[in-house]
């Protein structure tokens, strides 16, 4: 498992492919639909990424974010993934904690690469892969095709 990420996102439909995206991956995901909601779920367990809509019901997104830098985690990493992609609403989240915001539409592809650049800085990813390279962060092993490398 690549780690444990927690949705907050509305859209049934949006919540639904980013859960099968992610899930495939090999991420653990849990979709909440509410901001409220999700505060008292951060409050419980920090997932290893939080991935944040704006237009929630209950608390918005923008207020969940400066909930969960004030009161719960100044380190978890956020992504804000939402409509509202202005450039007076991208500054107000990036200086509010995310570490990222992209706004939609979206590309899976791109949101992924995003996730494992944060991963990667973080140093959250137990294995990092790149075509048919791959490195264990934990045994420092590097293999190729399967194969280790002396």
């Amino acid at each position: 498992m690549k780690g444990n990420v927690v949705v907050v996102e509305d859209d049934v439909h949006i919540g639904k492919l980013l859960q099968m995206e992610l899930s495939h991956e090999g991420y653990s995901v849990e979709v909440i639909t509410e901001g409220e909601t999700a505060l008292k779920r951060l409050e419980k367990k920090l997932p290893d990424l939080l991935i944040l809509d704006v237009m929630l019901p209950g608390a918005n997104g923008f207020r969940v974010l400066n909930k969960v830098r004030e009161y719960i985690s100044t380190d978890l990493p956020i992504i804000m993934l939402t409509a509202r992609g202005d450039v007076e609403d991208r500054v107000r989240g990036l200086k509010g904690g995310a570490d990222d915001y992209i706004p939609k539409p979206f590309v899976i592809e791109e949101l992924l690469a995003r996730m494992e650049a944060i991963f990667r800085r973080r140093g959250i990813l137990d294995r990092v892969s790149f075509h048919e390279i791959s490195i264990d962060n934990n045994t420092k092993e590097v293999t190729v095709g399967g194969e280790p490398v002396q």
